[in-house]
């Protein structure tokens, strides 16, 4: 399970990961799907489980950083105020993700 390989997940405990992997929907896009735009709210972090994504910094799109080894998270604007993604997420070829909701993980934790 991607949650697992996840390093945000390392040393947490298997009780904590099943909740957030019981409660978390698997996602599938296709190659060129924009995820999120920086910009937009952020209420959900993403797990890679197979694919390749593209985060692209700035407005010009000039910096990008490849997402493309299961376990990868992205989209951590998710989980820091003022939850607004900071950049844009698109699918460089067929994409699978675990979507997980800010509010599920603060509803796990307390």
């Amino acid at each position: 399970m991607a949650i697992k390989e996840s390093d945000l997940f390392k040393g947490v405990s298997q009780r904590f990961i099943t909740r957030i992997a019981n409660s978390s929907e698997e996602e599938s896009f296709k190659k060129n799907t924009v995820i999120f735009k920086g910009g937009d709210k952020a209420a959900c972090f993403y797990v890679l489980v197979e694919g390749d994504v593209h985060i692209a910094l700035g407005e010009t799109e000039e910096t990008t950083l490849a997402v493309n080894r299961p376990g990868e998270v992205f989209g951590w604007s998710a989980l820091v105020e003022p939850y607004i993604y900071t950049a844009t997420a698109k699918c460089m070829r067929d994409t699978k993700v675990i979507k997980i909701s800010r509010d599920l993980v603060e509803g796990v934790i307390r």
